[in-house]
C-alpha cells in the first residue's frame, strides 16, 4: 500500500508508475545534491518517458546464446518505444559464460548504447582478462573500436534526444518499401550507416546476412558489394561482419582507454561514398559532463557528402553553439578505388602524396595523403569550425 496522498492506495494501481516517479525523485536529488552537474541513473523499472530521466538496462539474463540472440529484439523494441539509451548484462547475468560466447557479445555490446559487461557472485569470474589470451585481444580491439566511435555513438544519442530516432535501429527504420526487412531479426543498424551482423549461434564461423538495396562496404575489408542481396560471410572468432551503407559519413576519434584521458588531438569524418551519392551526418559534442549543454554551450555542424560522374564534394558546414573543443585537426578520409587526380581545399589544389616523411604530425598545416593499402584518401587541416569545401576527382 502507498501513501498517494493520503488515499492509501494499493501497489497494483501504482505498479507501472511507480518505477518512473522513483526515476524522477532521484534524478531531482541528483541534481540538487550536484548542481549544474549531469545526473547519471541507471534503471531497469519505469514507464513511458523514463528514458527522460534514466538509463536502461534488461534485466538480469543468463549466460545463454538465447539471451544473446534475444538482446537485439528487446534494443530494438525499447528504441521504438523511445528509450534509445539501454542495454543488457554482456556476457549474462546468471550461470557461467563461456569463452566464445563472451567473445560474440562483447562484440555486438561494443555497440549497445549502454555497454556493460557484468554477472552475479555466483558465476565465474567475467572481466574481459578471464577467458584466456584470445578472448581478451578480441575484448579489447572491440572496446577500443566503440571509444573510436564515441564521437558517433554521442551524436545518434543526441539526434535520439532531439528526434526520438534511435540508435540501434531495425532495417525497416531505414529501408520501409523493402518487404525483406521486417523478417531479419538478427541484425540492426547502429544508426543510419551501419549494418551490424553479430554472430548469435554457438560454433559458428561464417554467417548469412541481408543487405538491402544500394552500396555497401566491408568495415573489415574494404570490400564494396551492392544490395539487395544474401550474402555468407566468413566470421571467425576474432571478427562480427559489419558493412557501411554508400553515403555512410562516421565521425571518429583516435583510441583512447577512458573518454577523459586526453583532449583528442584530431577527429575523423569517414566518408563512404557511392556511384550517386547526396547524404549528411551531424556532428554533435559538449562537455559530457555539465547541464550547459541546455543553454546552448554545444557545437553542432553538419557535414554533407555528394559524388557524381566522377566528382566528390564534401562539404563542412559552419558549427552552431556557443562551446568549442580545444585546439585540435579535422581529419576528412573517403574510401575510393583509385588514387586522385586532383584534390582541393577550399578552391586550393593540394599535392596528393603516398606517404608523409615524419609521420602525420599534427599542425603540419593542410595536407593530403593517398593510401593504396587501404585505398583511403586523407585530408587533414586545422580545425577552425568555419565552412569548408573538399572536392576531389
Amino acid at each position: 500500500v502507498h501513501h498517494d496522498g493520503g488515499r492509501d492506495t494499493p501497489h497494483l494501481r501504482l505498479r507501472n508508475v511507480y518505477g518512473l516517479l522513483e526515476n524522477q525523485a532521484t534524478r531531482a536529488g541528483l541534481l540538487a545534491a550536484r548542481p549544474g552537474e549531469r545526473p547519471f541513473i541507471l534503471t531497469r523499472s519505469g514507464y513511458a518517458g523514463v528514458q527522460r530521466e534514466a538509463t536502461v538496462w534488461t534485466g538480469d539474463n543468463a549466460s545463454t546464446w538465447k539471451h544473446l540472440a534475444l538482446t537485439l529484439p528487446m534494443l530494438l523494441n525499447l528504441g521504438l518505444s523511445g528509450v534509445a539509451f539501454c542495454g543488457p548484462d554482456i556476457g549474462g547475468f546468471a550461470w557461467n559464460c563461456s569463452p566464445e560466447l563472451y567473445a560474440r557479445w562483447i562484440q555486438l555490446g561494443a555497440f549497445y548504447p549502454f555497454c556493460r559487461t557484468h554477472t552475479c557472485l555466483t558465476s565465474r569470474r567475467q572481466e574481459p582478462w578471464s577467458f584466456g589470451p584470445e578472448v581478451e585481444r578480441i575484448a579489447r580491439e572491440y572496446l577500443r573500436l566503440r571509444y573510436r566511435l564515441h564521437p558517433t555513438m554521442y551524436s545518434l544519442i543526441r539526434e535520439a534526444h532531439e528526434a526520438g530516432a534511435p540508435v540501434l535501429r531495425p532495417l525497416f527504420w531505414e529501408f520501409p518499401d523493402d518487404r525483406a526487412a521486417p523478417s531479419v531479426p538478427d541484425q540492426c543498424l547502429f544508426g543510419p550507416w551501419v549494418m551490424l551482423a553479430p554472430v548469435v549461434e554457438k560454433g559458428a564461423r561464417k554467417r548469412q546476412l541481408y543487405l538491402p538495396e544500394g552500396g555497401w562496404t566491408d568495415f573489415w575489408s574494404g570490400e564494396r558489394i551492392q544490395g539487395p542481396r544474401v550474402i555468407k560471410r566468413d566470421a571467425p572468432l576474432d571478427l562480427m561482419p559489419v558493412y557501411v551503407r554508400a553515403g555512410g559519413i562516421l565521425f571518429m576519434w583516435p583510441a583512447r582507454e577512458w573518454l577523459d584521458q586526453s583532449q583528442p588531438e584530431r577527429v575523423f569524418v569517414d566518408f563512404y561514398p557511392g556511384a550517386e551519392t547526396n547524404s549528411s551526418a551531424v556532428l554533435y559534442e559538449d562537455d559530457g559532463r555539465s547541464e550547459d549543454w541546455r543553454e546552448g554551450k554545444f557545437c553542432r555542424r553538419r557535414f554533407g557528402l555528394k559524388a557524381s560522374a566522377g566528382e566528390l564534394t564534401v562539404a563542412v558546414a559552419e558549427a552552431e553553439g556557443e562551446w568549442r573543443p580545444e585546439e585540435r585537426e579535422l581529419c576528412l578520409r573517403a574510401r575510393l578505388s583509385q588514387k586522385p587526380t586532383e584534390v582541393r581545399l577550399d578552391g586550393k589544389k593540394l599535392v596528393v602524396a603516398e606517404s608523409v616523411p615524419g609521420g602525420d604530425s599534427a599542425g603540419a598545416g593542410a595536407r593530403s595523403v593517398y593510401d593504396p593499402a587501404d585505398r583511403t584518401l586523407r585530408v587533414t587541416f586545422r580545425d577552425d569550425f568555419g565552412t569548408h569545401q573538399l572536392k576531389i576527382i
